[in-house]
């Protein structure tokens, strides 16, 4: 017990510095910084009033959270700051977890305190940083062995944001068969507990839709928007800006949302079909757009503070990749972090890029970084460990 005391410690001191961090910069950031903010907290209104959101864009689950803690203006930032301190414990247990290393997981945890796009979306109001959360807490589950619990996590972060909702299933299934190497039964077992339980949690939003709309929507209307928005003659930087790489002009026409809905993927696939050209050099562009180091858009671009915060997400690549090479032998075991990555690039080479959607996989990467500081750390302090002998 007294052990267990000394071994949260340091982790404590570490959260205190997170905490801190966030703390002292709060007085930089307005409230409703972004546009989206404001919309959350509408919805939020609408569903403790009537128990219907009016914009169709949105999942319920951050929207829903707000109006259960008041809905007042700095809710969504508060909310928002446990996340934020939630992940930094999160990315030290599963650091800890994947690599069986607790000052490894200790290194990863202050990274992420102090890691600037880390503070940033814990301050705005924006689902992120419980996205950010979420997922991290689905992946800690998942190589603890308990998939079902996996399972619900991931739901909620469907819930919360709709991207992981292909990976989610596929990933319980990928882990149970090819990293616990389980057996395809028990694999096929998990996938179908996972299918119930996405039942059961998705259908008060789908009697929401149903009431709303008249029909059965699964999700939400943001993927027709996203698709199009990536895939149309006026898109040239592989964003998603509108006005700019997109207008809904000729969808104005159109009142139903789940017609609108279908017309724009229509539209965005028809595009690619007969330009499956231009649709290959736009997914380029979205790739470099997503993983660029440097901010995009002209208005920030000159900001100091934003080139800092963008900028930080190199050495953590880098030493990403270093810890990948080095322990190449965990490959397979891995996957399913290493698949997120690869999954979100992907859907964002499809649809639009930014570096704002690059964010949930930084703590990921910053979780795969922590190793190989710990050895540039034994390094320079004279302790010089064969990486050979960690692969």
């Amino acid at each position: 017990m007294i052990r267990c005391l000394q071994d949260m410690v340091p982790l404590g001191m570490v959260v205190l510095v997170a905490l801190a961090a966030r703390l002292l910069a709060m007085p930089f950031f307005p409230v409703s910084f972004l546009l989206d903010t404001p919309t959350y907290q509408e919805a939020a209104s609408e569903l403790m009033a009537n128990g219907v959101m009016s914009n169709d864009f949105i999942m319920p689950l951050y929207p829903l959270l707000i109006g259960l803690f008041g809905g007042g203006d700095r809710v969504p930032m508060l909310i928002d700051l446990a996340s934020g301190i939630i992940s930094v414990v999160l990315v030290w247990a599963l650091a800890r977890c994947l690599f069986e290393d607790e000052k490894t997981g200790l290194v990863a945890a202050l990274m992420m305190a102090i890691y600037p796009m880390a503070i940033f979306y814990s301050l705005i109001g924006l689902t992120e940083s419980l996205s950010v959360a979420l997922l991290l807490g689905a992946f800690l589950a998942l190589y603890k062995n308990r998939p079902t619990l996996a399972s619900v996590i991931f739901i909620l972060l469907i819930m919360t944001r709709p991207t992981a909702d292909i990976f989610a299933p596929v990933v319980i299934f990928w882990y149970v068969l090819v990293v616990r190497k389980a057996g395809f039964l028990l694999a096929i077992r998990h996938l179908a507990v996972y299918g119930v339980l996405y039942a059961l949690l998705m259908a008060p939003w789908w009697y929401h839709n149903a009431v709303k709309h008249g029909s059965f929507v699964r999700l939400n209307f943001g993927y027709g928007v996203v698709l199009y928005a990536g895939n149309n003659p006026m898109n040239m930087s592989g964003g998603g800006i509108g006005g700019q790489d997109y207008d809904l002009v000729s969808f104005a026409g159109i009142s139903d949302p789940v017609q609108k809905d279908q017309a724009m993927r229509d539209a965005a696939v028809e595009y690619i079909r007969q330009n499956p050209d231009r649709f290959f050099s736009l997914a380029f562009l979205k790739f470099a757009r997503f993983w660029r180091v440097l901010p995009y858009a002209p208005q920030v671009r000159g900001s100091m503070a934003a080139v800092i915060a963008t900028l930080s997400v190199l050495p953590v690549i880098v030493l990403a990749a270093m810890t990948l090479i080095a322990r190449r032998r965990m490959f397979w075991y891995l996957t399913p972090v290493l698949g997120f990555v690869a999954y979100l690039t992907l859907v964002h080479m499809v649809t639009i890029g930014s570096v704002r959607y690059r964010f949930p996989l930084e703590p990921v990467l910053i979780v795969l970084a922590a190793p190989s500081l710990m050895v540039a750390k034994n390094y320079l302090f004279g302790k010089k460990p064969c990486l050979a002998d960690q692969a």
